[in-house]
């Protein structure tokens, strides 16, 4: 397994300016297989597990050798019900960015436990609001469309008139 035989870490530097928050949703869930070696996930294995941790990095030189960490969060997934099934759980957070040098961070995402995982759909938004990713409610925007569409087709009504 990944988490117990490598120092298995994914490290993204970023400048966030002055915002109080880095904000990061994802999606992760646990692999296994039937093929290929599998299955890699034994029977009642750990769900995945990730430590978020935000570093100052007032380099901008993606590396974390010195970096002071300014917020830091555990996530865990939940276990695939069956091999070749994925099983994915959303997360939100919001790092705090207090502390930072000059606006540049970095993102390690560390995998604590759980065997071989994903990870899918990030959504990195800095921000003064902890948490916000910039979402739009899907019902506001179907209902944006609407106007718009009415929009055009009063229009259309008025030139043909």
């Amino acid at each position: 397994m990944l988490s117990s035989a490598n120092d298995d870490r994914l490290g993204l530097s970023f400048n966030i300016g002055a915002y109080k928050f880095f904000n990061f949703q994802l999606d992760i869930s646990s692999i296994d297989l039937d093929f290929w070696g599998g299955p890699f996930v034994p029977t009642g294995g750990l769900a995945p597990s990730f430590r978020l941790s935000l570093y100052d990095n007032p380099t901008g030189v993606a590396n974390v050798g010195t970096a002071t960490l300014l917020d830091s969060v555990d996530i865990t997934g939940v276990l695939s019900s069956a091999p070749n099934v994925f099983n994915w759980t959303n997360h939100i957070v919001g790092l705090n960015t207090t502390g930072n040098t000059n606006g540049n961070v970095t993102l390690v995402i560390d995998e604590l436990v759980g065997g071989y995982a994903a990870l899918d759909n990030f959504r990195i938004v800095a921000s003064d609001t902890q948490g916000d990713v910039g979402q739009v409610p899907e019902p506001a925007a179907l209902a944006l469309l609407g106007m718009g569409m009415a929009a055009l087709g009063l229009s259309r009504r008025r030139r043909s008139a």
